[in-house]
């Protein structure tokens, strides 16, 4: 083999596996920290409700909950690619209620033991 083959082949067999870890590990990450941040949502919509409804009841004003869906907070990373080592785009979504959800194309910096989403102008929220 001559020296082009064979840096070919070693830079393959270096990039391949780190692409595969990232969009692999990003994903379960990026997957994780959405779930987290759904719940964390939830459970301070939770609050508020009975905050506000406590609030509502003493001052004698009808109160308007946030209203949130009955199965709990759902999160999803709908795809995922690696741009380069440790750096994907993700479509992913966390939905809490019909007036309270965000998602869209993101970057996400994946570091092996967690990961970092950086904001983009592609993102939407209700």
């Amino acid at each position: 083999m001559n020296k082009v083959v064979r840096r070919k082949l070693f830079w393959t067999c270096v990039l391949l596996p780190l692409y595969a870890v990232t969009w692999i590990g990003g994903w379960i990450d990026h997957a994780r920290q959405l779930q987290e941040s759904a719940e964390r949502g939830y459970r301070y919509a939770q609050r508020e409700n009975e905050e506000m409804e406590a609030q509502s009841r003493r001052d004698g004003f009808p109160f308007r909950p946030i209203e949130l869906r009955p199965q709990g907070p759902f999160s999803k990373v709908f795809w995922c690619v690696p741009l380069l080592p440790g750096l994907l785009l993700a479509d992913s979504a966390i939905y809490n209620g019909p007036l309270f959800a965000q998602g869209g194309v993101k970057l996400v910096i994946y570091y092996g033991v967690g990961s970092v989403e950086l904001p983009t102008p592609c993102y939407w929220v209700t």
